[in-house]
């Protein structure tokens, strides 16, 4: 009886430490590994969704204004508790309000560029051997054009030169210090530039609650316009490519530029993707009615603009390219409504106001523009 024991307890012995190793060797369950993933279109519009807020300024909050507050402290837009008792004060480069920092934190743009990075090497060599296909794929695929464009244009707002870097780096100093180069700004543009037009021709218009074909081009023609502008207005300050102090220029030995031709290019890709956008979509009329009563708030009707940005639902409004849905039972609200009538210790300033045509469609400077003066807000129209 002992020795059958002996051979009993030794056999159930093997067999617990056997099945211990088999689990322990096992994938964690509770966490989905690349292999398993990426495998369905459902998949994809999961992971691209999940980082929306991520790539887009959300209005979702309480006391969130939204991209408004994107142009605090600038020659756009007073926030409160700054000293602003006399506009020479508060725009005056000297209290450092406008003074571009000497140093900037660069993770923000490398961890949204890896993400995309990520997913664009799991995903785009499926879809070359044709394990992943069809219209759904092509379109999440572009959603993440869309994303790395918008991860590059930030870094480019805040950096100017900046590394194209279009695969998952490894943890290695060497691999690192060489992709970590400079590219000049114009090619980190017109990298945004290429990148959203893969999108464009991935895209279609469905759903205005995600990424779609014409908000790649609105946004195509926005980054479009703003390096034009900048590379015009900027040329000969250093910040250019090309400039004879450019700090770039020892890294770029072997490259020439011509600026003027970069102007024009990003102009007409500006226009280009305007135009198709613009002649797609009909503007939200304006009643011009700005201060409404009480009762009147509680309804729609009495100017469908200021109504158009509190819409729990505006996939019907044409003008709209993107929106996110609002659910009170979700806690998903918005204080974009309160600041515009109230101004929530922020506004406006004047400049920022003057910069917008009049209802005839002309610069308040032009001849017969009927501009009538700035004694109060209701003479501007």
């Amino acid at each position: 009886m002992k020795k059958i024991f002996t051979i009993i307890v030794s056999a159930a012995a093997l067999l617990i430490t056997t099945g211990c190793n088999d689990f322990l060797d096992r994938q964690p369950i509770t966490n989905i590994t690349p292999e398993k993933y990426f495998k369905s279109a459902d998949e994809l519009a999961a992971y691209t969704v999940n980082y929306y807020e991520t790539f887009f300024t959300t209005y979702r909050g309480n006391w969130n204004v939204g991209p408004i507050w994107e142009d605090a402290q600038t020659d756009n837009l007073v926030r409160g508790g700054s000293d602003n008792s006399t506009a020479l004060q508060y725009f005056s480069s000297s209290n450092g309000r406008f003074l571009v920092p000497t140093g900037q934190n660069t993770s923000t743009a490398f961890n949204r560029i890896r993400i995309c990075n990520y997913f664009f090497e799991q995903v785009l060599p499926k879809m070359e051997n044709g394990t992943l296909s069809g219209a759904d794929v092509n379109h999440y695929v572009g959603e993440m054009y869309v994303m790395r464009a918008q991860a590059y244009f930030y870094a480019l707002r805040n950096f100017g030169d900046f590394p194209i870097i279009e695969t998952v780096l490894p943890d290695d100093n060497d691999v690192l210090v060489e992709a970590s180069k400079r590219a000049p700004r114009n090619e980190v543009a017109r990298f945004i530039i290429s990148d959203l037009d893969k999108a464009i021709g991935l895209l279609s218009n469905g759903a205005k609650n995600r990424i779609t074909k014409d908000l790649a081009l609105l946004i195509k023609s926005r980054v479009a316009l703003y390096e034009a502008t900048f590379e015009k207005y900027h040329k000969g300050s250093g910040r250019v490519p090309g400039d004879s102090n450019w700090p770039g220029a020892s890294k770029n030995s072997g490259k020439s530029f011509n600026i003027d031709g970069e102007v024009s290019f990003f102009l007409d890709q500006c226009l280009d993707a305007a135009a198709q956008v613009a002649d797609a979509h009909q503007l939200t009329a304006n009643s011009h009615v700005m201060n409404p009563n009480a009762k009147e708030l509680q309804v729609y009707g009495w100017n469908p603009y200021f109504e158009m940005f509190y819409q729990p639902d505006a996939s019907g409004i044409d003008e709209v390219i993107l929106y996110r849905e609002y659910n009170v039972d979700q806690v998903v609200a918005t204080a974009m409504p309160s600041y515009i009538r109230e101004g929530g210790n922020c506004g406006p300033t004047r400049s920022h106001v003057d910069g917008f045509l009049m209802s005839n469609g002309l610069p308040i400077y032009a001849a017969g523009s009927e501009y009538k003066g700035d004694e109060t807000l209701d003479l501007q129209q």
